[in-house]
């Protein structure tokens, strides 16, 4: 949570824009329920589901005492997960290991749409006490977090906030899958292309038209309580290009990402930011 309108300076040297980017319309992914079905026998679980509302969003849901799967709609949503072992080992084993059995599971489930590939994972660790995270370093975590992008013509898609990803895995040190969850889109077709805003111009126009869409501090990274950031000048770091999805739309969006940091007011602690902002030329 941001309590006021930041201001923006430049902190590193602008590379030359794109002229243009091409526009991807978002395919269907089908009847949610024929969906919840396939990939609920994916993950052997039949019989009916269980069916609830909640925030505009209907979801089926299987569970017994083992795990619990369940598939949301707007965008389609799935999550699995089980409960966490005792007294596990430390993880063990190069993070490539781990991201085989990512992409061979996505793979067997036929979750990677078509005109999209997979980014390199970010990767953290974690010494969970119960079922709650604690993040750690390596070399004292006992379960391993991957979390994938889809790539469309080599750059991120992001789903609304950046701390969202597409693909979520949590694996234990046994090499167990514990969690997951991910959304299913049913293709990104190319419709076109859209002229893309010089990056001069939309570092200039940060401070009225940019969306500062995260705030978090290292400091914080285990405080679950809710925060209020008030960062001061925020120092723009780096600049890409990304795709955006607003769940409902038919098509996503060519945006900056402007990747900062910052100080917050009175603590004085360090910051780090990401603010979005349209790269269409004229919106």
């Amino acid at each position: 949570m941001v309590t006021k309108k930041p201001a923006y300076k430049l902190g590193v040297s602008l590379r030359p824009g794109e002229g243009t980017m091409p526009v991807f319309r978002v395919g269907s992914p089908g009847d949610l329920l024929v969906l919840a079905r396939k990939f609920a026998l994916s993950f052997e679980k039949t019989g009916n589901p269980k069916t609830f509302s909640s925030s505009g969003k209907t979801y089926y849901s299987w569970s017994d005492s083992v795990n619990t799967f369940s598939v949301s709609g707007n965008p389609v949503e799935i999550a699995y997960q089980i409960p966490l072992s005792q007294g596990l080992s430390s993880v063990v084993g190069p993070v490539d290991t781990y991201g085989a059995l990512a992409r061979s599971f996505l793979a067997s489930k036929n979750l990677l749409p078509h005109g999209a590939t997979l980014s390199a994972p970010t990767v953290a660790y974690y010494a969970p006490i119960g079922n709650d995270p604690i993040q750690t370093t390596a070399d004292r975590a006992t379960v391993v977090r991957l979390d994938y992008r889809l790539l469309l013509e080599g750059k991120p898609l992001y789903l609304g906030s950046p701390e969202v990803p597409v693909f979520s895995f949590r694996f234990d040190s046994s090499k167990t899958l514990v969690s997951f969850t991910g959304y299913y889109f049913g293709s990104f077709q190319k419709s076109g292309s859209a002229g893309v805003l010089p990056v001069e111009k939309a570092m200039n126009s940060l401070y009225t038209n940019g969306s500062l869409v995260y705030v978090s501090s290292p400091e914080d990274v285990n405080d679950v309580r809710t925060k209020k950031y008030t960062p001061g000048v925020i120092v723009i770091k780096d600049v890409s290009l990304g795709y955006f999805y607003e769940t409902g739309w038919p098509s996503v969006t060519p945006i900056y990402v402007f990747t900062g940091s910052s100080r917050q007011g009175k603590t004085n602690k360090n910051l780090e930011t990401i603010t979005f902002l349209s790269a269409v030329e004229g919106h």
